[in-house]
Order: structure tokens, then C-alpha cells, then sequence
């Protein structure tokens, strides 16, 4: 899952679970992306949405000021 609109090419880190991470390790790895062990897919969803919410917010304050 990942913000809409957006490259792998722009994939810094992934956060998931550590078997979810372990099963992708080598896509991971070849594109440099940081890993971020959390515990459970399911709540690292939320957490990605969520900031996607967050910037959304920040980005309307800035359009707005």
C-alpha cells in the first residue's frame, strides 16, 4: 500500500510485519528501501493511511497561508 499517485521509485521504507518483510527481502534490498518492522500488516496500513491523511493537511495549510 502506498500514497496514491506515487513511483516505486519513490518507496523510501516499507513497514509491515516481520514475516511480511522476510517474504519481500529481496525487492527490499534491490532497491535500497529501508525496512520497518511493526506488529501486524493490518495496523501498518492504518499508520501509512493515516499519514497520508496528515500530509494532506499539511498541504492544504500550505495552499491556504
Amino acid at each position: 500500500m502506498a500514497p496514491t499517485r506515487r513511483q516505486i521509485g519513490d518507496i523510501k521504507s516499507v513497514e509491515s510485519h516481520v514475516h511480511a518483510l522476510g517474504q519481500c527481502r529481496r525487492i527490499i534490498r534491490k532497491r535500497g528501501i529501508k525496512p520497518i518492522v511493526s506488529a501486524d500488516t493490518a495496523g501498518s496500513a492504518r499508520i501509512v493511511a493515516e499519514r497520508r491523511r496528515q500530509e494532506l493537511r499539511g498541504d492544504c495549510v500550505k495552499a491556504r497561508g
